[in-house]
């Protein structure tokens, strides 16, 4: 689930920032903010307790549920959509991604508060870890940049604090028959309830064990997780299950805890240990917006037979050649294939090669040269130099523009007007070429603007969810 947005690299928004002088957490890199102007009024926290009272409030729950499908849940989400169209008519108009930033954006300002007040956030490291439910590969586009991201799966935080002795789970609850405000049960209805449960837990027990089987791997130990793992009856009912399954040789390891904050905690922990983590293959693509000469554009699609080699050009503005505006060149592709070559993996420090950029601005006497680049994200695209309108594009998203200063240029002379060619409308003309230099550092996506020797930008961006979560 995707949206487009239009940003530039700044670095005064992020809640982050080291404001304090102190160089902790600091680098030389500004952050990319891709929120749209947010200075709107709205209720966050506990200051919605107080909206409820207003007629005119629209209450939003459980909205991270419009980043699932499953069918369990599509009546939460039907409402919220509804509750998104009404919020339109009111000139109000907001995406499913805006619900989530309106959250996020408040509540990292408040932890960063919280610590200031704590006296803890001067001179520290700063890293925000997140985990992701069961099921959601999550939202590919960073629509809002966060330095020091770290992703990481619900069962695998579960583990984490397992592994010392910590547990957590997630259970539906069943419903429970009602007779005048208070609850009847008798020894046949709670074994009716409870055992319905145990067997279609032990059903979820069995088929993961037997995924397991199938994989080449044999389990030796069950952690148990959540609220209801607390449950004596259910422990018994697993140990009885897995006595019988498999020559009995499982354990159930069912440790005593917090359960509320069993997650949060070994996702922390987790984030202290990120060694042994899944392989770093892309899960979406990275690519810049090209206009290609025409010839250049035709040679790359000669290579592939295609229709698409005669594209409809456009003469540049300054010189008339024929140009194949806004095609995407891949730098970072989405693996495809199920099997995971070694060329697929994407290192912890990896680097492309530099990509030239060369662009014709018309001669003025404005002291200022300023150089967009776009950079865009696919979830499926991964062939270059198709047009962003083409179908093997059709999902790519514009997510931020790299903003490179060339005023230098002109403060040293180092422009040299250049003549219109003869029958080309237009005044003279400067053509600027530097090169963008893109790498990946752990989950940051860095781009360096490079003149000669020169280094006229340094940016990043966190692409932790282009990654499977836990990656080092």
């Amino acid at each position: 689930m995707t949206r487009q947005t239009h940003a530039q690299l700044i670095e005064e928004d992020d809640p982050f920032a080291d404001s304090d002088g102190d160089n902790a957490s600091e680098s030389s890199f500004d952050s990319l903010d891709l929120r749209h102007d947010r200075n709107e009024l709205y209720r966050w926290g506990y200051s919605v307790h107080q909206a409820w009272l207003e007629v005119s409030t629209i209450q939003f729950k459980k909205f991270k549920l419009l980043l699932q499908d499953n069918v369990e849940t599509a009546a939460v989400r039907e409402k919220l959509r509804r509750d998104l169209e009404t919020l339109a008519s009111r000139a109000r108009r907001k995406t499913q991604i805006d619900l989530i930033i309106d959250f996020l954006t408040p509540f990292v300002a408040h932890v960063r508060k919280s610590l200031e007040d704590e006296g803890i956030y001067s001179g520290t490291d700063k890293e925000i870890v997140a985990f992701k439910s069961v099921g959601f590969e999550g939202v590919a586009v960073e629509h809002n940049s966060i330095k020091n991201l770290f992703i990481v799966s619900e069962p695998e935080a579960a583990a984490e604090i397992v592994l010392r002795h910590h547990v957590e789970i997630k259970i539906a609850w069943l419903r429970k028959r009602l007779r005048g405000g208070s609850v009847a049960l008798n020894s046949d209805d709670i074994r009716q309830i409870f055992l319905k449960c145990f067997l279609q837990i032990w059903a979820l027990v069995e088929g993961q064990l037997e995924a397991c089987k199938a994989k080449g791997h044999r389990a030796d130990k069950v952690v148990l997780i959540g609220g209801f793992s607390a449950s004596r009856s259910l422990r018994a009912y697993l140990k009885q299950s897995l006595a019988k399954y498999d020559g009995g040789r499982i354990q159930l390891i069912t440790p005593m805890v917090n359960h509320g904050t069993t997650v949060s905690s070994g996702a922390v922990l987790r984030a202290f240990n990120k060694a042994h983590g899944p392989q770093r293959f892309a899960r979406s693509s990275y690519g810049l917006l090209r206009h290609l000469p025409k010839d250049v554009y035709d040679a790359k699609h000669q290579k592939r037979n295609h229709e698409d080699a005669n594209e409809r050009t456009h003469p540049a503005p300054c010189t008339g050649e024929p140009y194949v505006r806004n095609t995407i060149e891949w730098f970072i592709k989405k693996l495809t294939e199920p099997n995971i070559a070694q060329n697929d993996i994407v290192p912890e420090d990896w680097a492309r090669k530099p990509i030239r950029c060369q662009h014709f601005v018309k001669r003025c006497e404005d002291p200022e040269l300023v150089i967009w680049e776009a950079l865009y994200v696919s979830d499926t695209a991964t062939e270059s130099f198709y047009k962003k309108s083409h179908a093997r594009n059709k999902d790519c998203e514009m997510i931020a523009y790299i903003r490179v200063d060339m005023s230098f240029l002109k403060q040293e002379g180092l422009l040299v007007p250049k003549p219109v060619p003869e029958g080309v409308e237009g005044d003279d003309y400067y053509e600027v070429e530097f090169d963008l230099v893109m790498k990946v550092h752990e989950r940051d996506l860095q781009c360096f603007a490079k003149y000669g020797n020169r280094t006229l930008k340094e940016c990043q961006i966190n692409i932790a969810s282009a990654f499977p979560a836990g990656v080092q």
